[in-house]
């Protein structure tokens, strides 16, 4: 929080996270983040980058994904962004921080 204070973020942040825990994976870092800016009165636009291991096992037949599509993790890395991606929508709907949420898929190969 200090940081935050003491730097005035002005621009987007670009967050990832893997957090396991005792009774399973939280998106701890990414709450206290935006948390903190939110606490600090900043309001950043910020970019939450997921990922589409946030959908799980999709089977072949139901490719592509829609957009749509409920999230079904099925390992804590898709649990993890799954987590940042309900945090960061809650955060916008209650007006607190304009967030984005982008979801990539593989980028090269296959």
């Amino acid at each position: 929080m200090a940081r935050i204070e003491r730097h005035g973020p002005g621009g987007p942040c670009r967050l990832s996270v893997v957090i396991p825990s005792r009774d399973g994976v939280r998106g701890g870092n990414v709450t206290r983040l935006l948390e903190a800016l939110r606490a600090g009165g900043f309001s950043p636009p910020t970019l939450l980058v997921s990922s589409a291991f946030a959908y799980g096992n999709v089977p072949e037949a139901e490719q592509p994904i829609p957009e749509e599509r409920p999230l079904a993790p099925d390992d804590p890395y898709g649990a993890s962004k799954a987590e940042m991606e309900k945090i960061g929508i809650e955060l916008t709907r209650a007006g607190a921080l304009p967030v984005i949420v982008a979801r990539p898929f593989n980028h090269a190969g296959p």
